[in-house]
């Protein structure tokens, strides 16, 4: 006999636990407290029910039995035995079903006594493939025949990677069926909601382009294949003869759960500006529980290690948001308030799981329930960031009104003057041609002074033009030296600097819009020139590629930070190392304008850096000539 004597230190004789009687007056009967039970702590153990039907009165002296409805003794992989006789004579009904909780029970085997007094087995267990149980259904059910006129013992073996809890209920099966459909119902809700908080949040994420909407989504996600999990839906819907992934499914659901919350923190907080160190606490916490959700999916689900790390992981986080109390107070309460209920809920969930407290309503049910209650909780927080959106949005769209209102103002004041001025130097011009001739080169500097303050001026409004109501286009076949040609007379290169124009013959021809066109090259050549403030070479070509007229400008300037190049086009933006030097003035409107042109002519633009120091930008336009 190989089995190993019980759970603490007493093994004193012990009375059996009382006889199930039933009657007609229940619709469900909690079978534990008519429960004995008994623990080999090898878990290769051979031992069988005959064994254990064999020693009849001696199980008791040998093995201790409860009757504290507890059932939870913790994560361990030892066999558990658990043992109830019922005596169905006091009732008329003779179908019962049995139901074996909770879902995430690797092995179970219940022992049905026959009338020839041998034992049949039925096994259960999400071990064991969906097709193969006696009922196909998220729960463990077993149907029992109770027509008999004598005392029926029941044996069930449970063994199980992850936390050692237990739950048996005698259902009718009436009783049973109205209860699933409830409960069926009400975690359809419960889903339901996660999906239309996840697309809220997506949509959200898509139009402003932010991290924090895309990690609520991915949280919410993970809570509900969590739950999936947890209550058996995976094996339902997903795998029913794959068991072997719902360990995977749970141990990697737990952990991306852990990894996002702490990345939720720092994309809504912003540690890093304040609190560096909190920020380094919080990407290794992401660190850890991304591995393990990694190895979770590699088939290490371990279950056990899930406590071990977030449980830890949890307080710490916990700890950080309330030091973030002093820099960002309400945004530290949002999201203590978001994530306190599941905080809470897991180490009410632990607690049993560590045989802490028993397995009941509250610890079985309480992290759905709290689900239910932090999803429309989620939404007001995505709308309230999104209401702090749309205000900057707004803010930044009056700051641009005025902007565009003082811009026109001081376009329109200035073109009357120069054209005076024009005309003015015209007749002089005029006049003394035939007496002066020597002043004819100022006067050619002077006219071409004049058109390049009439070309800014006009550049000025064309970007009012593009922010405002888009780029209409004109397009026709040009050529594209002579295009060169006008963007370098206007933009005037003169030393440090140099200009070099290349064109390739088969490049030569550009159906596109002569006005947009080289508004978007003289752009270009001017922050070439303004960005390289110590002088150098500035190449302009132009070469055909792919179907592609390709238009490069290449600079020997300060370039752009690696890490801002994703936002170079972005209206209104300027990269650091611009805003860091004072003498280099700009509202950051320049790139946007030249997408603007580009992508109204159907084509794209690239930023690389130059490997000689410098900024490469590459636009190709379609070959249609």
């Amino acid at each position: 006999m190989v089995l190993v004597l019980l759970l603490g230190v007493s093994c004193a004789y012990a009375e059996p636990s009382p006889i199930l009687r039933l009657d007609d007056t229940s619709a469900r009967i909690a079978l534990l407290p008519y429960v004995d039970y008994s623990v080999e702590y090898d878990a290769n153990s051979s031992a069988s029910v005959n064994d254990l039907t064999k020693i009849d009165h001696s199980f008791y002296n040998q093995l201790k039995y409860s009757r504290n409805n507890k059932m939870s003794f913790g994560y361990t992989q030892n066999v558990h035995w658990f043992r109830w006789t019922i005596d169905p004579a006091y009732s008329k009904r003779a179908e019962w079903w049995l139901q074996i909780s909770p879902t995430f029970l690797d092995s179970a085997t219940l022992f049905v006594p026959q009338e020839d007094g041998t034992y049949e087995p039925v096994r259960v267990g999400d071990h064991w493939p969906l097709s193969k149980r006696s009922y196909q259904g998220r729960h463990f059910l077993v149907p029992i025949n109770l027509a008999s006129d004598k005392l029926l013992t029941y044996y069930l073996r449970v063994q199980t990677s992850s936390t050692m809890t237990l739950g048996l209920t005698l259902w009718r099966p009436e009783a049973y069926a109205a209860t699933v459909t409830l409960e069926d119902t009400l975690y359809g809700v419960m889903f339901g909601l996660i999906l239309a908080t996840v697309l809220v949040s997506m949509i959200s994420g898509i139009w402003l382009r932010q991290p924090f909407y895309f990690l609520i989504s991915a949280y919410l996600l993970a809570l509900a294949l969590a739950h999936l999990s947890l209550n058996g839906y995976d094996q339902l819907w997903f795998y029913r003869d794959q068991p072997q992934w719902s360990d995977i499914l749970i141990g990697f659901s737990s952990y991306a759960i852990t990894a996002l919350t702490p990345a939720i923190c720092i994309a809504y907080l912003a540690p890093r500006h304040y609190y560096p160190r909190i920020n380094a606490v919080f990407v290794i916490m992401i660190v850890l529980a991304t591995l393990g959700a990694l190895a979770s999916l590699l088939g290490y689900p371990k279950p056990g290690w899930v406590a071990y790390l977030s449980v830890p992981m949890l307080f710490i986080m916990m700890g950080l948001l309330c030091v973030m109390w002093r820099i960002k107070p309400v945004r530290s309460l949002l999201l203590l308030l978001l994530f306190f209920p599941s905080f809470l809920m897991v180490m009410l969930q632990l607690a049993r799981n560590y045989a802490l407290l028993p397995m009941n309503f509250w610890t079985t049910h309480a992290w759905p329930i709290a689900t239910m209650i932090q999803i429309p909780y989620t939404i007001l927080l995505v709308m309230l960031h999104l209401r702090t959106q749309e205000k900057a949005f707004l803010s930044e769209r009056q700051k641009t009104q005025l902007h565009r209102d003082m811009l026109s103002v001081i376009a329109h004041e200035l073109r009357t003057p120069l054209a005076v001025t024009s005309s003015a130097l015209a007749n002089i011009e005029l006049q003394t041609r035939a007496t002066h001739p020597h002043l004819l080169p100022r006067f050619q500097r002077a006219n071409l002074g004049l058109a390049r303050l009439g070309s800014l001026i006009d550049r000025a409004v064309f970007q009012e033009r593009s922010l405002e109501d888009g780029v209409i286009l004109e397009p026709r076949n040009l050529v594209v030296q002579d295009l060169f040609n006008d963007v370098a007379e206007l933009c005037h290169v003169d030393m440090p600097h140099q200009l070099i124009m290349q064109v390739a013959p088969d490049a030569n021809v550009l159906y596109a819009d002569e006005h947009w066109i080289g508004h978007a090259l003289i752009n270009l050549v001017d922050n070439a020139i303004k960005y390289s403030p110590h002088g150098g070479t500035i190449l302009l070509t132009a070469k055909l590629s792919d179907d592609c007229v390709v238009i490069s400008v290449i600079d020997s300037g300060i370039g752009v930070p690696t890490n801002e190049t994703g936002k170079l086009f972005d209206k209104f933006y300027r990269a650091k190392n611009a805003q860091d030097n004072g003498k280099l003035n700009g509202i950051g409107v320049g790139l946007f304008v030249v997408k603007t042109v580009v992508d109204a002519h159907g084509g794209t633009i690239e930023y690389q850096p130059n490997p000689g120091g410098g900024s490469i930008f590459n636009l190709y336009f379609p070959a249609n000539v």
